[in-house]
């Protein structure tokens, strides 16, 4: 299926990582959803998707843009969109890390004919080993024309 030209590139903005001295050691990184906002919202408007990522050896993010390792999938498309998110522990070291990831999704927009939709999002993201997390699925936002 052809690539869809209207999503945007997202923005993220990843919160300082951290040691945490209590985070089990397992390399496959977790996800776990805090919050998203709206879950109303007007067409062509934004909608803020915060995960918290825990990795036992923090190898998450890519140093270069071309790598893409967030998985985001709108619910109304057969495809998930591939993301770039930058290393949120540096690239050299092996430190456990908990850390917000705040996704920006710019411009939802309705699909069909109608006044509204639903949508959620589902999100995975792979570490530079190669281990993918769990998936996590947001809960439902209605869209309004």
């Amino acid at each position: 299926m052809k690539k869809y030209l209207y999503l945007l590139p997202l923005l993220f903005v990843a919160a300082c990582a951290k040691k945490e001295d209590k985070i089990t050691p397992d390399p496959k990184p977790i996800l776990k959803i805090l919050n998203i906002s709206p879950l109303t919202v007007q067409e062509f408007q934004p909608i803020t998707l915060t995960i918290e990522v825990t990795d036992g050896d923090g190898d998450i993010g890519e140093e270069s843009p071309d790598e893409k390792s967030l998985s985001i999938k709108d619910s109304r498309l057969p495809e998930a969109d591939m993301y770039h998110v930058q290393p949120l522990a540096p690239p050299d070291t092996k430190v456990a890390i908990k850390a917000p990831l705040t996704i920006q999704i710019p411009n939802v927009f309705l699909f069909g004919n109608g006044n509204s939709e639903q949508v959620s999002f589902s999100v995975k993201i792979k570490d530079r080993s190669g281990n993918w997390s769990n998936e996590v699925t947001s809960s439902s936002i209605t869209i309004n024309r």
